[in-house]
């Protein structure tokens, strides 16, 4: 039971943080995304989210040189092994296909 409720806070902030940059609020959004590591198990499915929502944070316009640097930074940051082959290429394409 306590599990359920811990996947469902961390589902809930990073919905939070993707309504926030939804609404051009980065620094809510990126605030949001941190509360994220204060929950001792999150389900890989959040994490997942959570890259996701990372990424599209730092790319929302008008996204400086630092910002971009900061979103490749966590791509990279990224342990790719834990990640599904769909998983992997949703992540590159959401990250991507802005840039282009």
């Amino acid at each position: 039971l306590l599990l359920i409720g811990q996947q469902s806070s961390a589902t809930t902030m990073v919905t939070y943080a993707s309504l926030a940059r939804k609404h051009g609020l980065s620094a809510s959004a990126q605030e949001w995304l941190a509360r994220v590591h204060t929950i001792p198990s999150v389900p890989l499915a959040d994490c997942h989210k959570k890259l996701k929502e990372q990424i599209k944070v730092h790319l929302l316009p008008p996204a400086s040189q630092q910002d971009l640097l900061a979103g490749l930074d966590v791509i990279e940051g990224v342990n790719m092994r834990i990640l599904s082959k769909k998983e992997k290429s949703t992540d590159c394409d959401s990250a991507l296909i802005p840039l282009l």
